[in-house]
């Protein structure tokens, strides 16, 4: 095998939030040196780059709603044994193409248990080879937690058979991965914490900034009710003159967005997701959002006061326990929870928009860089047989 080689596999079901962190990982592997496929599951995202790498897309699929109830096809059906069996061929033929040196799977044993059909064997076939690859699971700070009981076990037993690192992408110092997974003791010698993954050339505190609102919710397939409510809160707070910029992403309803277009003040501006999101926050006064990862990094990054609004439908804690860890952490940054209610979104916001932001960030956001350097410094040498 030729040194440098990655495989970056990521299947993204709802929110585009894997993606965009993944993209980031993989442009620094790239500027590194390094040579990288990846393997997309998802549907495109508008705005995400993997600048330098090769990238090739299985036939897409995604959750069919919030609850993630099925998984269904680019034509909206349930995905079939056939469809599973054709991505698994696929697959099978990247990693061969590849010739990796380094397979890296995003969230997976943790996450995406419904992509097993084409993931077991991938794993199964890369400790077939003689002259195998070092098998990397490359996974957020926060899980989602498992109720099902000898789910972590279960994972455990996955990550213990066949990946010999867990890059979490966290701050120990933040978020320990036992906080949302049960079985840590057991997977313990492999986990790496690599600091959180940011793009850090967006620390910007110094620029000039405007007084406008920006309003986001990731991809929008939950965002809705974040939407209706800034909107309802808008002419109640000290911010009623400045802009408000409602950025709707791709999966955001049409008929949504024009009825929310109908019933706003001219101050209010809706756009598709930006690019420059990042520096659109740092020459920002406020942001207002759910509370995935990416979205919390971009708000770090920027410096800017911040009310998150985590997404928390019935079996969703990820995003509340980082708002709530974000809010005691940073006294600019405040949390509410739903159902929403316009008075405190407008108190919420009046309290944070004048408060001073520290010029430098408290947490290790250098994930993206540290978790290549930890890649690099494995290809220099073999895996061994991890049952030896």
């Amino acid at each position: 095998m030729t040194a440098g080689r990655i495989l970056f596999y990521v299947q993204h079901l709802l929110g585009v939030g894997h993606v965009y962190r993944a993209a980031t990982v993989v442009r620094n592997m790239v500027q590194a040196g390094l040579h990288v496929t990846v393997v997309q599951g998802g549907f495109d995202v508008p705005g995400v780059t993997f600048d330098g790498a090769e990238t090739l897309r299985l036939s897409p699929a995604r959750a069919a709603d919030s609850a993630f109830s099925k998984i269904i096809d680019e034509e909206g059906k349930p995905i079939s044994d056939t469809w599973k069996s054709l991505r698994t061929s696929a697959l099978l033929d990247a990693y061969k193409n590849a010739a990796p040196d380094v397979v890296v799977i995003e969230l997976y044993p943790f996450g995406r248990r419904a992509f097993a059909f084409e993931l077991d064997p991938l794993l199964k076939y890369c400790h077939a080879q003689q002259d195998r690859p070092w098998v990397i699971c490359s996974l957020r700070d926060v899980l989602v937690k498992k109720t099902k009981p000898g789910r972590d076990k279960k994972i455990a037993n996955t990550v213990v058979q066949y990946f010999d690192k867990v890059l979490v992408h966290g701050d120990p110092n933040f978020i320990t991965l036992d906080e949302t997974f049960s079985e840590v003791n057991l997977i313990e010698d492999r986990l790496v914490y690599t600091g959180l993954v940011a793009d850090t050339k967006i620390r910007s505190i110094n620029q000039p900034r405007q007084d406008q609102v920006i309003v986001s919710g990731g991809g929008g397939a939950v965002a809705t009710d974040l939407f209706s409510a800034c909107l309802q809160a808008l002419p109640k707070t000290k911010a009623r003159d400045w802009t408000w910029r409602f950025l709707c992403g791709p999966n955001l309803p049409d008929h949504f967005v024009k009825d929310l277009k109908s019933k706003a003040p001219k101050n209010a501006v809706f756009e598709p997701n930006r690019p420059d999101f990042s520096d659109l926050l740092s020459r920002s006064r406020l942001s207002i959002s759910q509370a995935g990862y990416n979205t919390t990094m971009d708000v770090i990054q920027a410096g800017v006061p911040a009310l998150l609004i985590p997404f928390a439908e019935p079996g969703e804690t990820e995003q509340t326990l980082r708002a709530n860890k974000l809010s005691r952490l940073n006294s600019h940054i405040s949390c509410l929870h739903l159902p929403l209610n316009t008075d405190d979104i407008a108190h919420s916001i009046d309290a944070i928009i004048d408060i001073p932001v520290a010029t430098e960030s408290v947490l290790d956001t250098e994930g993206a860089q540290n978790s290549v350097e930890i890649l690099r410094s494995l290809i220099s040498i073999r895996p061994t047989s991890l049952h030896q």
